[in-house]
């Protein structure tokens, strides 16, 4: 190219590099492109490009921006390259060159072009580890937010509401500036309105504090700020967790009138994840038992009938999921407490293992079968939460490294690698035939996809009385002053349980000690030769709440409330961990769920698993997520009433 075209050619994009900095790239790219139409290629080359690829480097590692630091370097850079052009100007003479055409492309505060190097290293969706992909740029002159409107439809989904969009795809449009967090709240709050009074799932709700919150998160959006992993997502909290300044009852009598004046860690982790609590779910007193219902807020009922039970004690937290009335929420699990409600409501949840989601404010740190886990309508969607609620916390004892081993996203695991096992019962559960019966057809269609499966179970001998006497302990120690002091405030299933515990003796409870790491040995050596156990998540299919738990399956009699739950507090007594995924409907056209169990510590391979399995099973129409319909207020309404709002 001649001399003055090469001049002209560089004077114009210089320009144009100067006028992008008058808008939104600030004075060292105004004085870089002015720089740059006298400079000769190598130098400009060097000026222009090293910045932006230094700073694309760091911000891909780091996840932090170093436009302040070069703000403070780019005088240093100037000198660097005016000495180092007059250097060789004084050598060679060399001329101006056309490496300005570079200006138009890269800068310092802009990671190269949209849709070139971010797309080719990842998509829009991020997490705390990876702000970078999606973190809007130009913080002075933001871009409007485009909002997804009535009878727009949002990307992969053909709703038009922004409530019934996964969480997964929720967070990429809002990452994308396509979604406002304001507007996905609203949505989400619409929905509540319109569906809760017949099931009565939300029990709580602020809707000024949600609003406020839902703001917040979309100016920091909008500010070009550091998007974590939910950012923007409302989460509805299980009414076992303290929200700070919204009424948090444990489901009790005594706690009615309880505004907490500040949150615990499960609710704190997720505001730092950037996650809305904004609502509480209902859960029967302090989690016990797998009906969900009290004496504060009353029944809720199930998504696919109002009259029928969702199971507990997660039961409001299915419910809300599986109605689309949020995104997320959080659930809980001792003996089934999420991987019921998730089979009885056609949802997903996780049982971790203890201490991944730390718990440092329960009663006694040293009793582990109580654990947090994420709910959502897939595993996929709770994958998101799980990412929020990981940490580590010294005051739970069973706390560990672990919390770190988690990546941004998890990948699907090969099926076709997977060792597998299944159990209609562990040998000494009581499941209902009509469950057996479906349970089998289940496992024919899917077993196909694992590399081997068998009819396997560990030995369980004494699985029963291990719960029973753990159990008595876990509700003596964290209820007999409650039950001393407001007996005629408490449930049933609360005093029962308290009771139970303190008639046990010493010698039974050191035989439930030793029999209990027996049994968790014998849990082991099991899975030292399959990768996953495969069983149902409920022994019976959803009966009416008005029946507070089964006491006879297949004509015989059951000895206590807690035994027709065995089937998902056999595993709980080993510790392990497991995944509670839809599975189609059964006989009576209701939700059926499976549950894909690993030892201890194996959280992230059980959760790979049972995503990849959940994924397979949404292709059969006989094995898919079954979607409820949406309800109507029965003539004799569920719920206790609107959900009621804090005040101080």
């Amino acid at each position: 190219m001649p001399e003055g075209a090469t001049i002209f050619v560089a004077a114009v994009f210089a320009l144009a590099g100067i006028v992008k900095g008058v808008i939104g790239l600030g004075l060292p790219t105004i004085s870089m492109g002015l720089l740059a139409i006298v400079m000769p290629p190598v130098e400009a080359a060097a000026l222009l490009i090293l910045p932006s690829f230094v700073t694309n480097i760091w911000q891909m590692w780091t996840g932090r921006s170093i436009t302040d630091l070069l703000r403070r370097l780019w005088p240093m850079m100037l000198a660097v390259c005016l000495g180092t052009w007059a250097a060789n100007g004084l050598m060679s003479g060399s001329g101006k060159g056309g490496a300005t055409l570079l200006l138009g492309i890269a800068s310092p505060r802009r990671p190269f072009a949209a849709g070139s190097f971010q797309a080719f290293l990842s998509s829009e969706l991020t997490s705390r580890c990876v702000p970078w992909v999606d973190t809007p740029r130009h913080r002075s002159h933001p871009k409007p937010m485009k909002r997804i409107r009535t009878g727009e439809t949002p990307v992969s989904d053909k709703s038009t509401e922004p409530c019934h969009l996964s969480a997964v795809e929720a967070r990429r449009l809002i990452g994308r500036k396509k979604l406002s967090p304001v507007e996905l709240m609203q949505s989400c709050l619409k929905r509540i309105a319109a569906v809760n009074p017949a099931v009565n799932a939300v029990v709580a709700l602020d809707e000024d504090m949600a609003m406020k919150q839902a703001k917040e998160a979309e100016q920091l959006v909008m500010n070009g700020g550091t998007l974590d992993c939910i950012h923007g997502l409302p989460v509805g909290i299980k009414d076992l967790n303290p929200v700070e300044g919204l009424r948090s009852t444990w489901g009790s009598l005594i706690f009615k009138d309880h505004i907490p004046e500040q949150d615990d860690l499960t609710v704190s982790n997720i505001r730092v994840a950037g996650g809305i609590p904004f609502c509480k779910t209902n859960s029967p007193e302090f989690g016990a038992g797998a009906n969900t219902t009290n004496r504060v807020y009353g029944a809720t009922g199930n998504p696919f009938d109002p009259t029928l039970t969702p199971a507990g004690s997660s039961g409001g937290t299915a419910v809300a999921l599986a109605l689309d009335m949020m995104p997320l929420a959080t659930g809980s699990d001792y003996g089934g407490s999420s991987r019921t409600p998730a089979a009885f409501c056609g949802v997903s949840g996780f049982r971790t293992s203890p201490g991944l989601i730390p718990s440092p404010d329960k009663m006694s740190g040293l009793i582990p079968w109580g654990v947090i886990g994420p709910m959502g309508r897939t595993l996929e969607d709770a994958y998101l939460l799980m990412k929020a609620h990981v940490s580590v916390d010294r005051v739970d004892p069973f706390s560990s490294m672990d919390a770190y081993d988690w990546p941004d996203r998890l990948e699907d695991a090969d099926l076709a690698t997977v060792r597998a096992a299944f159990t209609p019962d562990f040998g000494i559960a009581p499941v209902d035939n009509m469950i057996r019966k479906v349970f089998k057809d289940r496992v024919g269609r899917f077993g196909k996809l694992f590399l081997d499966i068998d009819e396997k179970t560990p030995d369980c001998a004494g699985g029963h009385e291990v719960f029973e006497i753990h159990r008595g302990v876990s509700f003596a120690v964290g209820h007999h002053e409650k039950l001393a002091k407001h007996r005629d405030l408490l449930d049933r299933n609360v005093i029962d349980n308290t009771e139970r515990g303190l008639k046990l003796t010493m010698p039974e409870i050191a035989r439930g000690y030793v029999e209990q790491h027996k049994y968790m040995k014998r849990w082991h050596s099991f899975f030292d030769d399959y990768d996953v156990l495969i069983a149902p998540a409920a022994s019976v299919s959803p009966f009416p709440h008005s029946k507070l738990f089964i006491d006879e399956i297949n004509g015989k009699k059951l000895p206590t409330y807690m035994t027709w739950l065995s089937i998902s507090y056999i595993p709980t007594m080993a510790l392990c961990c497991a995944a509670a995924i839809p599975c189609g409907v059964d006989e009576n056209g209701l939700p059926f769920g499976i549950q894909v169990i690993g030892p201890r510590g194996s959280d992230r391979r059980i959760f790979s698993i049972a995503m990849a399995l959940e994924r397979a099973l949404a292709g059969d129409p006989a094995t898919a997520r079954p979607i409820p319909p949406t309800p109507k207020p029965p003539a004799k309404a569920v719920a206790a009433g609107k959900p009621k709002k804090a005040s101080k």
